[in-house]
């Protein structure tokens, strides 16, 4: 068993959970360059799970990534900021029923949404769904209570705090407001990159109305 701060946990026998990480060390954990025997690690607002190739992974591989990880440097990058184009409204969506809900018109909405500035704070649900925070408080919904089973590929949708953009057709549970650009759309997730999602931990969001045609 590798020799881990009270703060790190064991799940099952091929992954392992750190749990209140800051915001600068789910970055450099997310960031910092995978030995081979580490396959992935998933962010979440606070928590970080780093998930082993296997369980007879050498205890020595976590161990020394985690610690050299933690303990490089803070991450100088510069910091990589998306911009989006949006076509707010219309078919497939959900902003008559926000508006309502929100007891504002649509164009609120809309303006509310799009002059705000966002910060992938987690990853997850779908590989290259990026949680984006700080969604404006006046826009704040709870998760609809019965989930479509069904939402478009390129969907931007909000939520509780958050907005996010669905890398490929699936299930959801958020309010859908408006849909990518399919060239913006397609790059949400591609193989042929390393790492495969755009979106990563840090990275800065914001959306731009624009009508006429090519939408996801």
């Amino acid at each position: 068993m590798i020799r881990l701060p009270d703060s790190f946990e064991w799940l099952g026998d091929a992954a392992i959970l750190l749990r209140n990480c800051s915001k600068e060390e789910r970055i450099k954990l997310l960031r910092y360059p995978k030995p081979e025997g580490i396959i992935d690690i998933i962010c979440g607002p606070s928590d970080v799970v780093i998930q082993l190739a296997d369980p007879f992974v050498a205890e020595s591989v976590p161990e020394q990534f985690i610690n050299e990880a933690l303990t490089s440097p803070a991450y100088e990058g510069a910091q990589v900021y998306h911009r989006f184009h949006v076509r707010y409204g219309g078919v497939d969506t959900d902003l008559d029923m926000v508006s309502s809900l929100l007891g504002c018109d649509e164009e609120e909405v809309i303006r509310l949404h799009g002059e705000n500035e966002y910060e992938v704070i987690s990853t997850g649900f779908s590989p290259g769904f990026a949680y984006l925070s700080e969604l404006p408080a006046s826009l704040q919904l709870p998760r609809k209570s019965i989930p479509a089973l069904e939402v478009k590929k390129g969907a931007v949708a909000i939520a509780a705090g958050y907005t996010g953009i669905y890398p490929r057709k699936s299930a959801g549970g958020w309010w859908v407001i408006g849909y990518l650009h399919e060239n913006d759309a397609d790059n949400l997730w591609r193989w042929d990159r390393n790492p495969p999602g755009l979106l990563q931990m840090g990275d800065r969001v914001g959306f731009l109305r624009t009508e006429g045609g090519g939408w996801a």
